[in-house]
């Protein structure tokens, strides 16, 4: 018994060793957005109103549900927050899916701390919240040139 808790401790100590903390650096949030999804239009063949399917979802009804008709499927439509912003020499445009009054708490122009690890985007708003993030585009910034003044 004693062996089995060693080894339990054992292991569960190694995988608390192998997650490493986030490595953290400091941007600027040049701008925030927001974007409604577009409502999905129906199929003009079939007698069955379909609005806002979910991403992924079959959008035509199985075979059971077509018999009834006039049936009409909901969900609630998702709001995107995109943002811009600058730092280490990259300019990033992200988003995420957010819900009313859950959306990340940044300012405009204002410090945020971000983490890229594996193509994943982390963003660490005002409040400490960590939100993952979908990358929809990254920009190397040119070189700042030196400003050469006539001796």
């Amino acid at each position: 018994m004693r062996t089995v808790l060693v080894g339990v401790l054992v292991v569960s100590a190694s995988l608390c060793a192998a997650t490493k903390p986030r490595a953290w650096q400091t941007g600027t949030v040049i701008e925030t957005d927001h974007a409604r999804e577009p409502e999905p239009v129906a199929a003009p063949s079939t007698n069955v109103t379909v609005v806002n399917v979910p991403p992924g979802g079959n959008p035509y009804p199985s075979a059971a549900a077509a018999s009834a008709p006039n049936m009409t499927f909901h969900r609630r439509a998702a709001t995107w927050q995109g943002f811009h912003l600058e730092g280490n020499g990259y300019r990033f445009m992200v988003m995420c899916p957010v819900r009313r009054n859950h959306t990340p708490n940044v300012t405009v122009n204002g410090p945020v701390k971000y983490a890229m690890e594996k193509g994943k985007f982390y963003l660490l708003d005002d409040d400490g919240k960590e939100w993952e993030m979908t990358v929809l585009e990254k920009l190397l910034l040119p070189a700042p040139v030196p400003l050469l003044l006539p001796k």
